[in-house]
This record gives C-alpha cells, structure tokens and sequence, in this order.
C-alpha cells in the first residue's frame, strides 16, 4: 500500500498545475434569457475544459412552459442551445422537456435529448435527439421516423442520453 502511495504522489509531483475558472453561479443572467440561473445541474466538461449544463431560470418572462435549458461554453462563450418552449430544429413542435444530461465530446460538440410537444407532436413522434456536430443545432433521429438502412422506426430517445464520439 504504502507503495502504491508513494507512486502516486510522485506522479502528482510532475502533473501541470490546475487552475480553476468560474463558468456561472446561481444567480447570473441566463444567454439568451432575461432571467438569472437558479440551479444547475451536472455539468459536463470536456478535455479542453468546455462545458455543457442543463440548468433551471428564474425572472421576469419565465413561466413553468420555459423555465429550463441546456446551455454551453464550447463556442468560446456561453450561449443558451435550446430551452423549454422553442421550437425544435428539424420540427414544428416545441421543446417540453430536456435530458438533464447534455452531452459534450472532445471538439466541443454537444447532443441532448428532448420530448416534444404542440404542432405536429404526437405519442408517435414526440421525441429526439439533435447535436451541433454539423455546425448548428439539427435533428438527428426522431422517435417514428425509419431508422436508415432499416424499414423499421426510431422508438424512444428520451429513456437514455445520447453518446458521440469525436
């Protein structure tokens, strides 16, 4: 044990320093939003030390209908990618419900996965996953669209997160 111990801090004695920045605190004006973050939720971090949450708001024009988003610092500065109530790219509905658990790859690409409601959302297609990997934020799979390649249909994406490479 004490063996082991020792190797580890040796290797700590050579590792680059860390240092340590402030992303956002509760309480500072959400991008995108008139409103300030109340509380935000695992944030995920990437190796260039992006990051990526699912955060609540609060303030004036916020409603239970908008009250929450995913918001990311991979573009250089922090900007709100998608928030209850907008319409989702690729669709006519809106966003009802996000996936706490956005999810950031090591060139700053980030995919969620959300429930739809409102203009041509139904039981049948009313979830989805979208990225930026293409640049901006677009649909990838939608719950009753034809998977490629197969004759058979995307069922539920909202059960689980998205997982990328890259």
């Amino acid at each position: 044990m004490a063996g082991v111990c020792a190797l580890c801090g040796a290797g700590l004695a050579h590792a680059a320093p860390v240092t340590y920045r402030t992303v956002v605190l509760s309480g500072d004006t959400a991008p995108g939003t008139n409103a300030q973050f109340s509380f935000i939720f695992q944030p995920v971090f990437n190796g260039l030390g992006q990051t990526a949450f699912f955060s609540a708001i609060t303030g004036p024009g916020v409603t239970i209908a908008n009250n929450r988003g995913i918001w990311s610092g991979a573009g250089g500065s922090l900007g709100l990618v998608a928030r209850l109530g907008d319409t989702a790219p690729g669709t006519t509905a809106q966003y009802s419900d996000l996936s706490i658990n956005p999810v950031l790859n090591g060139q700053g690409q980030i995919a969620l996965s959300a429930l739809l409601t409102g203009t041509g959302a139904t039981s049948a297609n009313n979830s989805g996953i979208w990225s930026d990997a293409g640049g901006s934020l677009e649909l990838v799979a939608r719950r009753g669209n034809t998977a490629p390649g197969t004759n058979a249909q995307f069922s539920n994406f909202y059960a689980g997160n998205p997982v990328f490479n890259g």
